[in-house]
This record gives C-alpha cells, structure tokens and sequence, in this order.
C-alpha cells in the first residue's frame, strides 16, 4: 500500500501529516532520539529520521520491503558513514526482538517505536503486539483513523483502489473493521478499547491527537512494568539469567576469505547478558579485536545432555569492564532453519529451568 498513484486526496494528505505528526513528537519534551517504525515497507521514515540525525529501526513482516529498505540505507551511508539506521524482517508481535539485535538498546527512555498508516490496525494479534511493545519497555506512538461514518468511508473507498474487493464495513465495541474477499482485515480502534489494554501493560493514558480530519494518534507512554508480569525476552538480559554456558570459541585469523581457517582458541565459562535468535552479549576473560568471526559450539549445564548448537558470529563492540574481564556483543549470522529451531528451544529451556 506504499503505491501513491491509487492514494485518493484525503489518504495523501493524512500521509503527508504524518511528517509533522513525527515532528511535533521529536520534541525537546519527550527527548527522543530513536525511530523504531513498525510496517516500514521501503523505510519511508528513514531518511526523516537521518536527516534529523536520529538513529532509526525499521521492521516489516515482507521480505523483498526490508531488502528495499536496506539497499536504500546502504546507499546512505555510503555518503554518511554517521548514519545509524538498521531494518528487520520481524512481526509486530515480535518488536522486542530488537532489543536483542543492537547493544545501543540500554537507554529505554530515548526510543518510540511509530506504526504509522494504521498499521497498528493490521497486526495479526493485537494483544500479542501490545505484550511485545511492553517487554521492550518504549513509548509508543500509533497513527490510525478515527472511527466515524465520513473516515470510514474514505478508507473503504481507498483500499477499493487498491484492489480489494467485496468491502464490508462493520462497526464493533472496539472500533471500526474493514474486511475483504482477499483477507484484508484492517481495524481503526476506539479509544476506550486501545487505552485499557495499554493501561493493563503498565502503559499511561495517551495524550490523542486529531490530524488531517481522518487521522488520529495514540501517544502512549510507557510507565511500568506490571509485577505479575514476567517478560518473556528481556529475562534474557538479567545477568543472572544464563550462566555456565560453555562456548568453545574459535578466531578466524586469516584475512584472505579463501584460505581462512578457524583455529580454536580456548574454551570459557561464560556470563551472558543478551540473548537472542540474533545476536547476544557475553562477558569473557580474554580479550578479542573487534571485527573477529567467531566459530561457538554452545551447551549449557542447565539445557541438559544433547549436541551442542553450531553458531558463528562477529563481534561488533568490546566492552572493557571493570574488573578486568570483556564483553563482547556478537551478531549472528547464516542461521539454518534448523539452528534457529534449536536456538529457540534452548532459550526456552533456559528460561524455564533458571
């Protein structure tokens, strides 16, 4: 839905306010300093973010949108090598994944995470999200339509451009249903509704704001975390979470891709502090370079008998700690199916054992 030549006035306007919704957002009031855009399709907030010098995260669920989007930040920052933008092929439902991908996720209160054009309204699982964005612990900002007859029509004559057919209207407690023959299912939520399932996830009340006569935005912020609540991703960060892991670490120390080798160096107890299906973060006691590829053959004592999980990844920051040791945070990469799968069920055999 990013193709503006099916986009009826009303919907080009309400996109095009959507600019100075952000702006008015990015105030010195709030402090913000990150964009975290939910449905980012090509990244269309990104450049808005850089040329703000805001960091930007964008996720999208569509494959062939965050290949777009990523060729579009390399060719930024080919030309600003300040530029700090990163795009993820992830659901709404699992934005706190993100966390996990980035060690610059430890000041919670610098980061909103935007769903703009009603994407909001289009998420899978609508509590499932909302659980989600409240273990990633970041002020929220939803950009939707408000709920009468005149919006209502507007967005049904807009997605009948688009090539949906059979349009049905519907409205409900909880807001205003758009659905179609081809699965659309595309929700403007009241107020009301939106505000009590955000209360009950340690959310304040929003600050609500009409724009562009059909729009209306969310501005929630976060307060706490519920104390029945235990999340299930950021567990991972407590340093307590995760300990004995065994890694047998290898360096890759050959610069020549085609004759490299991966000589093992020695294996270690580890603590680690992230952990992710991506990325994670361990403290060692012997120091590396940044930029190494790492070979890890990964058990723990707590995960039982069973073969090891293969992985590699690179080392992307050193951290030096006080007392003497190092923590490494570590992207993962060329994950099989497989190993992912493995990877889950370690993580969830941990969370449960620890």
């Amino acid at each position: 839905m990013f193709d503006r030549s099916v986009l009826t006035d009303a919907i080009r306007i309400y996109l095009d306010a959507e600019n100075d919704l952000l702006s008015k957002t990015f105030t010195d009031e709030h402090s913000y300093n990150h964009l975290i855009e939910v449905g980012c399709g090509y990244g269309r907030f990104m450049k808005w973010a850089g040329d703000r010098k805001y960091d930007y995260s964008g996720i999208d669920i569509v494959d062939w949108f965050v290949d777009l989007a990523q060729a579009r930040i390399d060719s930024h920052q080919a030309t600003d090598s300040q530029l700090n933008c990163h795009v993820y092929n992830l659901s709404a439902e699992s934005i706190a994944e993100i966390a996990f991908e980035r060690e610059a996720f430890d000041t919670i209160s610098s980061k909103i995470v935007f769903f703009p054009f009603n994407c909001f309204g289009n998420t899978n699982s609508l509590s499932a999200t909302i659980e989600s964005l409240r273990d990633l612990g970041c002020d929220v900002l939803i950009s939707t339509f408000k709920t009468d007859d005149s919006s209502s029509m507007i967005r049904k004559e807009y997605y009948g451009k688009c090539g949906y057919t059979n349009l049905v209207l519907s409205k409900h407690d909880n807001g205003a249903l758009i659905t179609s023959d081809e699965g659309l299912v595309s929700y403007a939520y009241e107020l009301d509704f939106l505000q009590q399932l955000f209360r009950e996830n340690g959310f304040e009340d929003p600050a609500v704001t009409d724009f562009a006569s059909i729009g209306r935005a969310f501005h929630f912020k976060f307060k706490t975390r519920p104390r029945d609540v235990q999340p299930e991703r950021r567990s991972f960060r407590r340093q307590n979470a995760i300990r004995s892991l065994k890694l047998m670490v290898f360096e890759d120390t050959s610069s020549d891709d085609s004759k490299s080798q991966l000589m093992p160096m020695h294996v270690m107890d580890s603590i680690t502090k992230d952990f992710s299906l991506n990325s994670l973060r361990i403290t060692v006691n012997k120091p590396f370079a940044a930029g190494n590829i790492l070979k890890m053959d990964l058990s723990s004592e707590k995960s039982g008998k069973g073969k090891p999980i293969h992985l590699v990844g690179q080392i992307t920051k050193i951290v030096v700690l006080n007392d003497g040791n190092f923590d490494l945070i570590i992207k993962l990469f060329n994950l099989s199916d497989d190993s992912r799968k493995q990877l889950r069920s370690f993580l969830n055999n941990l969370r449960t054992k620890s």
